[in-house]
């Protein structure tokens, strides 16, 4: 659970009192990412990050923001990003200066392009910045697990890991009651929704693309991910214990795939399927 700070603005360059506010706020972060707290700064875009060691150990070069070889594309991300490995071994012509699983993502961004989200496995909300193209991206993972919220400006765009980060920044407080209602009946408000009506959240499976290269921003919300039942008829004509084996199969391979942290892991035992299995594949 780390934290993102940041903002990127339309025209103006940001001054020294406003980075100093930048920098209180990503203080207001730091429950989330005690091992360590960064920033950068071009003038135009401010990416701050607080951070919690987890596949990596809190070294120099693996705490965020984090940027390519080239030093013109930069990345922050909260989250866990599984399929790591095996996305290192299809960027091999990129130098990774780090251990930090997500180090990844300004070299997918390089080989892919807006689109690299669909290729990531994990729970994640990130920002990148291209400050070439003068393009951020906000994405967020299939499920919506790690939070990013943001909400735009005359000056620009902000975003962050919790809104109450965002609300010194906001013109006006607005209350957003039907996101209430939503809240109060849903467990939480419908797809981009808060209890704010000008802060937003990135949607589950979805990333933002905006282009600040004109006086006007242009924004394209893309969803890179759906849930499909393409087996369905496979699995109605299929005996009981071949798809229990499948799901055997299905179930290790996902837990595995979490396990490359450098910590023991526990686990919480509610009585489901997930964790009472999940100790099991561990040995």
């Amino acid at each position: 659970m780390c934290g993102i700070f940041g903002f990127v603005a339309k025209r103006k360059i940001i001054g020294n009192n406003q980075l100093l506010q930048f920098k209180e706020s990503l203080k207001s972060l730091q429950h989330r990412g005690p091992d360590g707290m960064a920033f950068w700064n071009d003038g135009q875009c401010f990416l701050g990050f607080t951070h919690l060691s987890f596949f990596d150990e809190p070294s120099a070069s693996a705490i965020q923001p984090l940027h390519n070889e080239t030093n013109t594309v930069h990345t922050v991300c909260n989250g866990e990003i599984y399929n790591y490995i095996e996305l290192q071994k299809d960027l091999s012509g990129h130098f990774f200066s780090s251990k930090s699983d997500c180090e990844v993502i300004t070299h997918l961004y390089e080989e892919y392009g807006k689109s690299f989200p669909k290729l990531i496995k994990g729970q994640f909300a990130l920002i990148l910045w291209d400050s070439v193209g003068k393009t951020i991206i906000l994405a967020r993972d299939r499920f919506g697990i790690c939070p990013l919220f943001y909400f735009e400006s005359k000056e620009g765009i902000y975003f962050s890991s919790e809104i109450k980060v965002l609300l010194p920044y906001l013109p006006k407080k607005l209350i957003d009651i039907g996101a209430i209602a939503q809240l109060t009946c849903f467990y939480g408000p419908d797809h981009e929704k808060t209890c704010f009506k000008e802060v937003r959240q990135v949607p589950p499976a979805n990333y933002i693309k905006i282009n600040l290269q004109y006086e006007s921003t242009k924004s394209t919300d893309v969803k890179y991910w759906k849930l499909e039942f393409s087996d369905k008829i496979q699995y109605e004509k299929a005996k009981q214990k071949e798809i229990q084996s499948k799901f055997e199969f299905l179930l290790n391979k996902s837990i595995k795939k979490r396990l490359h942290g450098n910590f023991v892991p526990g686990v919480y035992l509610s009585g489901g399927i997930d964790s009472d299995r999940s100790p099991v594949y561990w040995t």
